[in-house]
Order: structure tokens, then sequence, then C-alpha cells
């Protein structure tokens, strides 16, 4: 039975009468395990989140979406907010930030925007993505705004082609209300509709995401210690 999970859905934190519309439309669609993006100060709420989803069978990661300005200030993020998320996504139209979050292991998503195939990314650079457990995101919400934009798509496409068998996809939703998710098998389809890759259909909305979350859910909550290594207790 295949496990489905969004990574990014913007769920209202501090407007609780909109969480039981989200948890229905969670199960309808048939997710197993959700992402919502979070500042620490929402923590208690989404703690609360957490546990009114986890009643009803469905796994609530807690992610967090960095767009710094600097290689130095994603440094210093990923020192603070690392071992407090078990998604973290970067996003940012600075060459140098990608590539500093392309080779950093902490990073888990790099998410791709209208720059995509700027000559972000070379050879070498998918190269050390690749050893470095992360994955490419795209998410519906920004699709859905690029699709007049032919320029924008060829880009996407040149570069997705160019990394298959060596960058990860992932496609989440991006959505902030419940009518913006999409079925699970429909985000999955984008891939095919994007690259023409029928293999790996349904890997970017269960494989690939289900594996981020189950490794670093690991590290925050103390059982791994680093890459490979868990505590004895």
């Amino acid at each position: 039975m295949n496990e489905y999970a969004d990574l990014c859905l913007r769920i209202p934190l501090k407007r609780r009468e909109y969480w039981p519309s989200f948890l229905k439309m969670c199960e309808e669609l048939g997710y197993s395990c959700v992402a919502v993006p979070h500042s620490l100060e929402e923590r208690e709420e989404f703690l609360e989140l957490k546990r009114a989803f986890s009643e009803r069978g469905i796994y609530v990661a807690s992610r967090v979406d960095l767009s710094p300005r600097s290689p130095g200030e994603l440094l210093s993020l990923l020192n603070k907010l690392r071992l407090k998320y078990e998604v973290i996504a970067v996003s940012s139209r600075r060459k140098a930030v990608l590539r500093q979050a392309g080779k950093d292991r902490r990073v888990d998503l790099i998410a791709l925007n209208e720059r995509v195939g700027e000559d972000l990314f070379g050879k070498h650079q998918r190269e050390l993505m690749s050893s470095s457990f992360k994955a490419y995101e795209i998410r519906f919400s920004d699709l859905s705004r690029w699709l007049g934009d032919e320029d924008v798509l060829r880009r996407l496409r040149e570069e997705l082609r160019g990394s298959l068998g060596k960058i990860p996809v992932v496609i989440s939703s991006g959505a902030s209300d419940p009518w913006g998710m999409r079925h699970p098998l429909l985000l999955a389809s984008l891939l095919t509709f994007l690259t023409g890759e029928k293999n790996l259909f349904k890997a970017p909305v269960s494989l690939y995401p289900m594996t981020i979350v189950r490794r670093n859910r690991a590290k925050v909550e103390g059982e791994v210690v680093a890459d490979g290594v868990r505590k004895v207790r």
C-alpha cells in the first residue's frame, strides 16, 4: 500500500476553524503525511494541529521555509534550526545561496523558482546534490502560475531532464486552503508532463517525501545523532 505525502501544506495555524476542512480533504485525497511550514513562535499551535491529525491517522511533519540573502545567513539558519524541523526547504533567486544549499546535507528541499535553468546548477553541482541526500521541490501553486510562460516551462523541463536519475523530485501542493490541494496521483503526473518519465510515477509524492520525513524524524527525536549513526540506549 502506498503512503502519500504533501510536504507543503500551508495550514493557517492561528485559524483553528479551518483545520477540520484541511483534515477532511487530506482524508478524502488519501494522504498519510503532510508537512506544515511554521515558525518557532507557532510551535504550540503546530503541536495541537499535529495531535488532532494524528487522531485520524495522518502524520504532520514540521517544516521551515528559508529564504536567506547570503550563504552565510543560510549557514547560520541551518545551525539554529536543523534539529528543530523535519523538513527544511530553501528558496532563493541568488545563485550563491542555492549552490550552498545544494551541497549542504542539512537542506532537504531546494524549491525551484522561475529562475530555474539560468546556469544555477552545473554537472558538478548536481553530483554534489545527489550525494548530499536532497531533492528538488516543485509546488503546484507555483507551477500553475507558470503555465502561461513557455520560457520558464522550457527551462524547467531542461533542468529536470538533466537531473533525472541524479536528483529526486518532490512535488507538493503549496496549498494555503483546502481547495488548493490536489490528489497525489495528479501531482505525480506533473513530473511525467514535464519530463516524459513514467518509471518513477509515484515516487515524487510517496517514496521521496516519506524518505525525507522518516530520516529527519529520527534526528529531531534524538534517535539519530549523525547520518547513519543511531543512539544506543
